[in-house]
């Protein structure tokens, strides 16, 4: 699981930088669609909104679910 969410954390990452920002910090506005990086806002179809709205969502769920999951196996060893 740690590996994946890495991998995913890290797409998602990539993903932020060639495309501009990310749909979490972003905005539609008047059916218009902006990924957000820092102040800059980049103008992109509705469909890479989406598709960067849900990365970075399920990036930062698995990168929760392992810090989580890190702590629990480290309290089972202790």
């Amino acid at each position: 699981m740690g590996t994946a969410a890495l991998v995913n954390f890290f797409t998602f990452w990539i993903g932020v930088v060639l495309l501009g920002g990310d749909a979490v910090n972003g905005r539609i506005q008047n059916g218009h669609y902006f990924l957000r990086s820092h102040a800059h806002l980049q103008e992109v179809s509705a469909g890479i909104f989406i598709y960067s709205e849900i990365h970075c969502i399920s990036a930062m769920v698995g990168m929760v679910a392992t810090m989580l999951a890190v702590v629990w196996f480290k309290s089972r060893r202790a």
